[in-house]
């Protein structure tokens, strides 16, 4: 709860557009703003295009013998596996549904023939089976589960995530911004407002750095995947819509759980009462909200991160209303 609270204090209003024109018009603008759109984006214009939200309507409830949670790190996801195990021993989900998963961080990169061990593990277990990893899009198992996944704000996660790999409230995520844009992104100075003194003896900025890795989880490892760019996010959007049966979103718990107990409630058959919960990988420290100059320049450094978020968060959203769900707290 503290973190979802910490959350919607640092939320900028780019993030918090209304929905209301559908996903193409929502990641078109966003690329305008990023410098304009013209015919190396086409990918992306036709694969939004066929996943406008208001084609989507309220899908039925299902009772999937599996279902897969490729989980984001820093997204909740701690949170939400906590929530369904305990659905699972109190015996109000899916009767003798198995949670299995790794809680740890493993490596999210897999060869192909590690993909299909995992496959195979997978499918080798007792049904109804929810597991879950943090790992990129699995291929090999999409026509044999149901996927699932929870994102959450670039700018919130990529905060978090800082604090939560430092564990200490000095250096703060300011000054390891400052100190990457000065060392590996020089076009982004202006950005920077003057008078800012960088931290000279952060000579490490990757805990602040790491970008639009929540599109990875999406694309997969196709090789545009791991290069990124416009290809990446468009076959990471088009699996979001094709292939995944719920992206929840942190920044909407309230309705991501409502929808989850309506779309799938063998796993969570009602919305549990989540405000005392405490994560067991939250930051162990209490820390600053970033500076707007911060929020902007992690923005411009999470752009793709932000148009796959915008445009999960308009289908969530969208798809509660159609199911008569109510959005808000």
């Amino acid at each position: 709860e503290r973190e979802r609270e910490h959350t919607r204090a640092i939320m900028v209003p780019s993030t918090k557009i209304a929905f209301v024109a559908g996903a193409t018009c929502a990641v078109l603008m966003g690329l305008a703003l990023l410098g304009g759109v013209d015919d190396s984006v086409a990918p992306v214009k036709a694969a939004t295009a066929r996943h406008s939200p208001h084609v989507l309507g309220c899908p039925a409830p299902e009772y999937p013998h599996r279902v897969f949670y490729n989980r984001v790190p820093k997204a909740g996801s701690s949170m939400l596996i906590a929530l369904i195990r305990a659905a699972a021993d109190s015996g109000s989900g899916s009767t003798g549904l198995t949670v299995k998963g790794y809680s740890q961080v493993l490596q999210a990169v897999l060869d192909a023939p590690t993909r299909a061990q995992l496959a195979r593990h997978v499918l080798g277990l007792p049904t109804p089976l929810f597991y879950d990893r943090h790992v990129y899009f699995v291929p090999e198992l999409a026509d044999h589960v149901t996927y699932v996944n929870m994102l959450r704000s670039p700018v919130a996660r990529a905060v978090s995530n800082f604090y939560y790999v430092t564990k200490r409230a000095s250096p703060t995520f300011d000054d390891c911004v400052e100190a990457h844009v000065r060392s590996n992104r020089p076009e982004l100075m202006h950005l920077l407002p003057q008078g800012v003194r960088a931290w000279v003896a952060m000579t490490d900025t990757r805990p602040c750095s790491k970008t639009n890795d929540m599109v990875r989880y999406f694309c997969g490892h196709d090789s545009v995947c791991l290069e990124g760019g416009h290809a990446a996010f468009a076959l990471a959007l088009d699996r979001l819509n094709l292939v995944y049966r719920l992206v929840l979103i942190l920044e909407d718990l309230p309705t991501s759980l409502r929808l989850l107990a309506h779309l799938l409630p063998g796993i969570l058959p009602h919305v549990p009462d989540f405000s005392g919960l405490e994560r067991d990988n939250s930051s162990p420290v209490r820390y600053p909200p970033p500076s707007t100059w911060a929020v902007a320049i992690t923005e411009r450094l999470n752009h793709w991160d932000m148009l796959l978020y915008q445009a999960a968060r308009e289908r969530l959203l969208h798809t509660a209303r159609s199911c008569g769900i109510a959005t808000g707290t």
